[in-house]
């Protein structure tokens, strides 16, 4: 019967190990994040679980013998002597969670909307702001500068707040 079960790779060896085992025909997960401020020579993704790899397999039937010899596996992840199976809806949980367009400031921490954010350059660099949403997958974000609004009439302070549209990697979360 397949189960979902955990291998621990070598040292960045987690797309060499999901694409061999794709290429076998097995079905593979391995989570993926985008990376804040990517280099040119440099994946714009990386692991979500670095050295680890999700892989749905029959073990019982096919034996372990057909993966573990896999080129930059290190070992199936077991606990008692026993593999480590994932139920399906935790992997099922973990896409949903991840197919979430999020953005990550530069320190890689996510950012949810409502969060209270920083910006990094002139001229909003001291202002109140709150991230909103992405806009585009080239990093682009929407922000809420936040004021406060004295009515002389009225005697009260109003929060007015104003959208400004710009790269994430200029904002972080406060």
């Amino acid at each position: 019967m397949l189960k979902w079960y955990v291998l621990y790779t070598k040292v960045h060896a987690e797309r060499q190990v999901a694409a061999h085992l794709h290429h076998q025909g097995y079905e593979v997960y391995l989570p993926m994040i985008g990376v804040a401020q990517p280099r040119r020579d440099r994946p714009r993704e990386r692991p979500y679980l670095p050295g680890y790899l999700f892989v749905n397999y029959d073990l019982e039937t096919l034996g372990p013998s057909r993966i573990i010899y896999t080129p930059g596996l290190n070992r199936i992840v077991s606990f008692g002597g026993e593999p480590a199976v994932v139920p399906a809806e935790d992997i099922a949980r973990i896409r949903e969670r991840l197919a979430k367009q999020q953005v990550w400031d530069p320190s890689g921490v996510p950012l949810q909307e409502g969060d209270p954010v920083e910006i990094l350059e002139e001229p909003f660099r001291d202002v109140d702001a709150v991230f909103d949403r992405r806009l585009t997958p080239a990093a682009r974000v929407r922000v809420f500068l936040r004021y406060l609004e004295r009515h002389e009439l009225e005697r009260k302070n109003v929060e007015r707040r104003i959208a400004l549209e710009l790269d994430a990697h200029l904002v972080r979360r406060k």
